[in-house]
């Protein structure tokens, strides 16, 4: 089956702007989005054109940090790829998580969607953390 398939709960749930580190090996991206089923990610353009990660690849032994919190991933899968301003965005879909920080997540993500609701927009800090990132 292919890992980057279509699960309609976690196609449709809000990817809600959040800001967040990933950790992958002895690398970390700017998160950018969570969503129910993935987030997703920035990664600057490489002067000579590669991609860093490509279309089902799958990352092992990551985490991210968000909101106070650190949450362990024991898979993920690449699985879409787009362009932005700030360089290419990687769409990432949670393969697979322990039940506790499956937990987590999912508490995160209603506590940032929560914000999100109420104010609408990224809060002061969260608008000055990213200039900072990407400085």
């Amino acid at each position: 089956m292919n890992p980057c398939s279509v699960d309609l709960e976690q196609s449709y749930s809000f990817r809600v702007p959040c800001l967040f580190s990933f950790h992958h090996k002895e690398e970390v991206l700017k998160g950018l989005n969570l969503g129910i089923g993935g987030f997703a990610l920035a990664y600057p353009i490489a002067d000579d054109g590669t991609f860093h990660f490509y279309r089902g690849q799958t990352l092992k032994n990551c985490y991210i940090q968000v909101e106070g919190e650190t949450i362990y991933f024991s898979k993920v899968n690449v699985c879409w790829l787009d362009i932005s301003d700030d360089g290419l965005v990687y769409g990432i879909k949670i393969s697979s998580i322990i039940a506790p920080e499956k937990e987590k997540y999912e508490a995160t993500y209603e506590k940032v969607l929560a914000h999100y609701r109420e104010n609408g927009v990224l809060s002061i800090s969260e608008r000055e953390a990213l200039k900072n990132f990407s400085s």
